[in-house]
């Protein structure tokens, strides 16, 4: 069903040379029914944010003008954002932004979508006042993505310098677009490599990463629009989620000076298994932070 023809009682028709104007309740409940009709989760709040992204204006101010006419434009424009909402696209994506860490942050394919459980790293790392004692701490972001993270932490602790590593150059270059937003890119040094490769060793106070650590029959479970869209390569932790870890945490050991810290995101199955190798390799002072569902989330360990 299409916003064009969904109801023949209402303006809705064939637009383009037409050009006509449709009210804006009319157009969202016809983007309602067809998300209902494809059986695609939270119909109505998906379409709500997907019309008020058209509109650029807030989700609950749409019932308050009901009334309002859309032009043949914005009505495309939301018919084509609906098309790939059903094709299983991450809302993220069709919308190009979203909030981490109480900012915005540019959003597409060249790099996963930034999670509510990953702000418990940056907050784990930003108020761990041992790490803040120090006057001016090296931190280097792992696996950086679409940048949230480091550049959350330059927000929030100025103080510090900062590098992020990543062996994808198109995540990278959504990295330093994000930081070009935020007016930090002076602040960072990006590196296009294998995790910590080309970071010199001993030379860090604090290694931070949300690494892949997704199971191979995990991920064969996942959502069709995590599964079927976002980079493969930063979720993927092997067959049994702890390819990547093991190797970040023997890297980060080599990497960190003397009394440095580790902060990483985990599954979470794997306290147990990421606390062994912790300890294998030479970490102690071993703690557990867990995100808002109460699951075990972050793990910060010293060198």
């Amino acid at each position: 069903m299409n916003l064009m023809n969904a109801y023949s009682y209402s303006p809705l028709a064939v637009l383009g040379k037409q050009q006509q104007s449709v009210k804006l309740g009319n157009v969202l409940k016809a983007a309602k029914e067809q998300l209902s009709i494809c059986n695609i989760d939270e119909p109505t709040l998906l379409s709500e944010y997907i019309i008020a992204h058209t509109l650029q204006c807030q989700r609950l101010e749409l019932y308050a003008c009901n009334e309002k006419l859309l032009s043949a434009a914005e009505i495309c424009d939301i018919q084509n954002r609906i098309e790939r909402l059903k094709k299983g696209e991450p809302l993220q994506y069709i919308l190009g932004s979203t909030c981490f860490f109480e900012h915005n942050y540019k959003t597409d394919r060249r790099a996963l979508i930034p999670r509510p459980e990953t702000e418990t790293l940056v907050e784990t790392a930003v108020n761990y006042d041992d790490l803040w004692h120090m006057p001016h701490p090296c931190i280097v972001d792992v696996g950086t993505g679409c940048g949230c993270i480091v550049i959350s932490m330059v927000l929030a602790r100025p103080q510090a310098e900062y590098i992020a590593t990543d062996i994808s150059k198109k995540a990278l270059s959504l990295a330093k677009e994000n930081a070009q937003l935020y007016n930090v890119s002076e602040q960072i040094k990006f590196i296009c490599c294998d995790l910590l490769s080309k970071v010199a060793l001993a030379s860090a106070d604090a290694v931070i990463s949300n690494p892949p650590y997704v199971s191979a029959t995990d991920r064969e479970n996942l959502p069709r629009h995590i599964r079927e869209h976002e980079p493969a390569i930063a979720l993927d932790g092997g067959n049994d989620g702890l390819k990547i870890i093991k190797r970040l945490i023997y890297q980060a050991f080599n990497t960190l000076k003397p009394q440095g810290f580790l902060f990483m995101e985990i599954g979470s199955d794997q306290r147990q298994d990421v606390q062994y190798l912790l300890k294998q390799t030479g970490f102690h002072d071993i703690k557990i932070s867990h995100d808002l569902s109460g699951k075990d989330r972050v793990v910060c360990a010293k060198k």
